[in-house]
């Protein structure tokens, strides 16, 4: 019996000496897209705490999200565990819908044999912060249709493409 009553003993001590901090529990944001349009629909994914098995409440003390206004917003979430706590921010941030299309300036793409060729290139008016790249060439000697590409890439690494159809007749 004495047995039992040590082993209950062990297992009380071990319990309480191996207390977990706020420190010890993951604590991550849920996965969402935080960038959403001026009056499009926003909903909170949250975030979650846990511990082994354990999962904790994880509470909203902030959350200034308006979707009606252009603008970075936070979502402040808390988790508290033996009277103390930690934060996690998300960030969010609410965009005007921007036309990012990228469109051929006109030009003259269908010449004669020998004649030159002008690239009219493309409109980046609407495209502050992206790079054009122009891949392909136009052999005005040689009849046949030819390519050029042109891309547009910005340091958030959104790409844009247009082709235009270049003709070499006779």
């Amino acid at each position: 019996m004495w047995y039992k009553l040590l082993f209950f003993f062990i297992i009380i001590l071990f319990v309480g000496c191996t207390g977990i901090t706020v420190e010890d529990i993951t604590f991550t944001l849920n996965p969402s897209v935080d960038t959403v349009m001026m009056n499009d629909d926003y909903v909170d994914p949250g975030a979650s705490a846990v511990h082994n098995q354990t999962v904790f409440e994880v509470i909203v003390i902030e959350n200034t999200v308006n979707t009606e206004q252009v603008g970075d917003y936070q979502i402040v979430y808390q988790i508290e565990h033996n009277n103390q706590t930690r934060t996690l921010v998300r960030k969010v941030s609410v965009i005007e819908e921007v036309d990012l299309t990228l469109r051929l300036n006109p030009g003259r793409d269908t010449i004669r044999l020998g004649e030159p060729w002008q690239d009219a290139g493309v409109d980046t008016t609407l495209l502050d912060g992206f790079t054009v790249t122009v891949r392909g060439t136009v052999n005005t000697l040689e009849v046949g249709t030819y390519t050029i590409d042109y891309i547009a890439e910005n340091d958030e690494g959104l790409r844009l493409s247009v082709r235009r159809i270049v003709k070499v007749i006779e």
